[in-house]
């Protein structure tokens, strides 16, 4: 008669922890545990039986002790940690998304972490994934502090309940079109044993217990997705004329007002966008005629947006995202 605990894989021994592994700190209470009493905790019991026979005093035996310890789940969840699509230019490189990766075991176990891009269903694939490692716990990538992720040299451990916050960086496509998205997996897999749930290994698990797979097999993967950000700029000049009769007839003297509409379009936005515009020869500047957005201007260089030097107009728009118009107005008189 077979054993209740044959083994069902080759006993398999838990992974060192050198200077290499990273030992996550917990990040809440060890009070409960997703699957009940630490692994490797000892279990007694004994029971008794009392009786009395033919009128004499109570008598009471007690059993041999019941003594086992606990087996080692090995069980794990992975969780996208962002809000929403993460935007980033195309051809941006180090776009990042966040994963929480929570050991749901009831014993400290290493994890091997893997991404996967190419999931069909989206426009494009993130390129040339890499893994960073939360190393403060703050929840925010810090590429000075974070710790990149090296397969097998730094697989994380972590102990029951305790959860790891992690970031997937990728490029996007150069070819990718505003408002398109990629998708990216984030896979975490126990180091110790994965597969079909209730899969056993003989002294895989801590303190020598056995190691079981639990529901998640083990391995579990969570989706994040990138957008494509990007902006266009439609950018017209126009002129319009008003001589000294109200006409529009460019005579001498006559006042020309030059309008520069900027429209930037799409989901990203123009950084340090400027606008010039030389003062054409055979007129002349009218000074402080430079209005931006119906708002008066200087000609000096001070804290607003235009300036007039060299006979050249000059407004500095700055960061202007998109699904915005900017209108810079100026005069000049004819000669």
């Amino acid at each position: 008669m077979c054993c209740i605990r044959c083994v069902n894989v080759e006993p398999l021994r838990k992974p060192a922890f050198t200077g290499l592994g990273l030992l996550v700190l917990a990040t809440g209470t060890m009070a409960a545990h997703a699957t009940g009493t630490i692994a490797g905790t000892k279990i007694e019991s004994v029971a008794t039986a009392s009786y009395s026979a033919m009128g004499s005093e109570r008598l009471s035996v007690r059993s041999a002790v019941s003594s086992f310890r606990v087996d080692e789940m090995l069980d794990v969840t992975v969780v996208n940690s962002d809000p929403g699509d993460i935007l980033a230019a195309a051809g941006a490189e180090g776009a990042a998304l966040g994963f929480d990766i929570t050991n749901n075991g009831n014993g400290q176990e290493q994890f091997s972490l893997t991404t996967v891009t190419a999931l069909g269903q989206d426009d494009f694939d993130p390129q040339a994934p890499s893994i960073y490692l939360d190393h403060n716990g703050n929840g925010v990538f810090e590429p000075a502090i974070d710790a990149l992720y090296v397969p097998g040299a730094n697989d994380p451990a972590l102990g029951p309940d305790q959860t790891l916050r992690v970031f997937v960086l990728a490029a996007i496509p150069d070819e990718a079109q505003d408002g398109q998205n990629g998708r990216l997996d984030l896979q975490a897999t126990a180091v110790t044993l994965s597969g079909t749930a209730g899969l056993s290994a003989a002294g895989a698990g801590d303190d020598g217990v056995f190691a079981v797979v639990g529901p998640s097999g083990a391995t579990a993967s969570s989706s994040g997705r990138y957008e494509a950000s990007a902006a266009a700029l439609a950018f017209t000049k126009t002129a319009t004329i008003l001589d000294a009769s109200g006409s529009q007839s460019p005579a001498p003297h006559a006042i020309i007002t030059f309008a520069l509409r900027a429209v930037v379009t799409g989901s990203g936005k123009l950084d340090a966008l400027v606008l010039t515009d030389p003062v054409p020869a055979g007129t002349s500047y009218v000074p402080n005629s430079i209005h931006l957005d119906g708002i008066a201007q200087s000609d000096a260089p001070d804290g607003d947006a235009a300036t007039l030097a060299d006979n050249i107009v000059t407004i500095n728009l700055g960061s202007v995202p998109g699904g915005t118009t900017r209108l810079a107005t100026f005069q000049v008189r004819i000669q």
